[in-house]
């Protein structure tokens, strides 16, 4: 429910919600069930900063974003675009065979197995998993 809410009210600095936990916990699976839900796209964060425009270009007319498995290099870019995921900054998309389009990002989940970072922290709206095993 909490993350409806993010995508329907679009408040600044909490527009996306950070799913961190172990491995197979089901975060990559709650995402891409919004993902299905909103008909949007998936976005590779883990490039070089100076290629991450390219991959942004994908968020061009969608209404959801799903940044899955972040690394510590997506998070470092995750860091440098914190003004971008506020919502209030638009960003410079571009993509193959059309024009660059001024736009503002919009709300998502970010999906990784670290912590997330403490100047993210105050941005990102974060839930950890712990997946919980059956004793029998």
């Amino acid at each position: 429910m909490f993350i409806l809410k993010t995508f329907n009210f679009g408040d600044p600095k909490k527009r996306f919600t950070a799913l961190t936990g172990g491995f197979n916990c089901g975060k990559t699976s709650i995402g891409f069930a919004f993902l299905i839900l909103f008909s949007s796209t998936t976005i590779n964060c883990n490039v070089d900063f100076g290629r991450i425009g390219f991959f942004l270009g994908e968020a061009i007319n969608q209404r959801f974003l799903l940044f899955d498995d972040a690394s510590k290099k997506g998070m470092k870019n995750l860091d440098e675009l914190r003004d971008h995921l506020d919502g209030r900054v638009p960003v410079l998309l571009e993509k193959k065979n059309m024009q660059p389009l001024l736009q503002k990002l919009p709300a998502g989940i970010i999906t990784s197995s670290l912590p997330i970072t403490s100047n993210l922290h105050v941005r990102v709206r974060e839930f950890t998993e712990t997946r919980v095993q059956n004793e029998l």
